[in-house]
């Protein structure tokens, strides 16, 4: 009666050890806090064409296009105008580059989150296993101190290494920490599936219209880039579709790795959209250039 005495102490101890770790999953997260609470307006492209305009730039034309500043540009002393409209396309892209900062500075600190959720299950664990450890190891020598002969000593022994292998393998195999997130508009999906007004217009097309002597628009090498991070993450075919679905749907649940995959890709749009810096600069050196001349 004694030996099932203590192995129910034991079984209750390991229950209670086990259940430190039990949650895997943190409450549901809304990423809309970074999105735009204005719905994105619909614009009719420009359709300047600059037909004539030796002067302008090739690339500075297509960024000029994109920007909506053709029309304006075609006419005589409308430069101002077109002033105005590449401080826009500067708002557009700086309020681009806010939102997919937003987004990644909260996947930072889910993963920061998950990444302690972790460290303090397995400090648990560890804690747990020390003190069953400690408990097994005294009452089999109380036991045996005062009776040599009782067999409680070595089935306490046992039962105690039995208890700390059990913790060691639980927290081995125990699902890693996940967070649910729901994605009520998803940036990912609006540039893997050419998703209209996701984007400002003017960035939309930067991104959709190769620079001049390229083969492919910024969007389909960044579709190329993430293509390749989603395979390393997942080789297999049916991950692989599972882990879109995941990034281009409407949200799920994410592990820390998962979280940063989704950051690294957004960083790949960031560092695209940031580049588009380089060229609003240059063309307005030269509607700066024009304005001066008249």
């Amino acid at each position: 009666m004694r030996e099932l005495s203590i192995l129910a102490s034991f079984g209750i101890l390991m229950g209670c050890a086990g259940s430190l770790g039990a949650s895997t999953r943190t409450h549901l997260r809304n990423d809309a806090r970074c999105a735009r609470s204005v719905p994105m307006p619909a614009e009719r492209l420009d359709d300047g064409s600059f037909e004539g305009d030796a002067a302008m730039d090739p690339e500075l034309a297509r960024v000029a296009r994109a920007g909506r500043m053709g029309r304006v540009l075609s006419e005589e002393g409308r430069e101002i105008a077109a002033l105005a409209r590449l401080s826009l396309l500067r708002s557009e892209l700086a309020a681009t580059m806010a939102e997919v900062d937003c987004l990644g500075d909260q996947l930072e600190d889910l993963q920061d989150e998950l990444v302690e959720r972790a460290r303090t299950s397995e400090r648990r664990f560890t804690i747990a296993s020390i003190v069953i450890g400690a408990i097994s190891g005294l009452g089999a020598g109380i036991i045996e101190l005062a009776d040599d002969n009782h067999r409680a000593a070595p089935v306490v022994a046992i039962v105690g290494g039995v208890a700390s292998a059990v913790l060691g393998v639980v927290a081995a195999v125990r699902p890693a920490p996940r967070v649910s997130i729901t994605h009520q508009r998803n940036l990912l999906r609006a540039l893997w599936r050419e998703e209209e007004h996701a984007l400002p217009t003017s960035v939309g097309q930067l991104l959709v219209t190769p620079r001049v002597g390229a083969e492919r628009s910024a969007r389909e090498q960044i579709r190329g880039r993430w293509r390749e991070l989603i395979e390393a993450q997942a080789p297999a075919e049916r991950e692989r579709a599972a882990l879109e679905a995941l990034l281009f749907g409407d949200g799920g649940d994410y592990d820390v790795e998962q979280l940063r995959l989704r950051e690294a890709m957004l960083e790949e749009l960031e560092t695209e959209v940031d580049l588009m810096n380089l060229d609003l600069e240059l063309l307005a050196r030269e509607l700066l250039r024009r304005a001066e001349a008249r």
